[in-house]
């Protein structure tokens, strides 16, 4: 079968902001789905997830940012801008959030801090909470049933690997469909091997 992979619409956050709010975007992440029900989520489906995440996080960091008087929180937001199903395997979602932060601020976090507070927002001991609210969307929606969640925070390493030179040589990656976690290596001769990675 092949995945369902599709970018996703980014108006889900509607959240009022100061029009000079900084901003300090996260690195993009994923989150893996382990479901018991083998139906493919709909974009409704998806869109219920992706506002169940977006609230939980701004919650999270509503509160981790209110503990200092150095940093002001505007506003935090997260949109889903790809997500994946494949039979018999864990439904995934790719994030990108964004924090937006007051210009009284006298310290901003640097992207290394937030996603550092993303990966805590999803470690062992808050995962419970947000696995809550997942389990907690309509019963119709296949995402309820989602047993455990994996984050992944490596993408950016996993989108090098996509394209790796050495001297003359440019290799290609391959995905196998079916098994996403599967990858092979083809040489591919080039005078100038050049990677974009986006």
């Amino acid at each position: 079968m092949q995945p369902t992979m599709q970018p996703f619409p980014t108006d889900i956050t509607t959240s009022p902001t100061s029009a000079n709010s900084f901003p300090v975007r996260a690195t993009p992440y994923e989150l893996s789905y382990s479901t018991s029900s083998t139906s493919a989520p709909s974009t409704t489906d998806f869109a219920q997830l992706a506002e169940v995440t977006r609230a939980y996080l701004e919650e999270f960091m509503i509160e981790e940012f209110s503990q200092t008087s150095l940093t002001n929180l505007d506003d935090f937001v997260t949109f889903m801008t790809r997500n994946e199903f494949l039979s018999n395997l864990p439904v995934v979602a790719q994030y990108r959030s964004t924090g937006l932060f007051n210009p009284s601020s006298i310290f901003y976090p640097t992207q290394r801090e937030l996603d550092q507070l993303i990966s805590e927002a999803f470690n062992s001991q808050n995962m419970p909470a947000y696995l809550g609210r997942v389990q907690g969307l309509p019963s119709n929606n296949p995402l309820s049933s989602t047993n455990s969640i994996s984050p992944n925070f490596d993408l950016l390493h996993q989108d090098l690997l996509r394209c790796v030179a050495f001297n003359s040589q440019s290799w290609s990656f391959h995905q196998v469909i079916g098994n996403r976690r599967q990858v092979f290596f083809t040489p591919i001769r080039s005078e100038f091997p050049l990677c974009s990675i986006g």
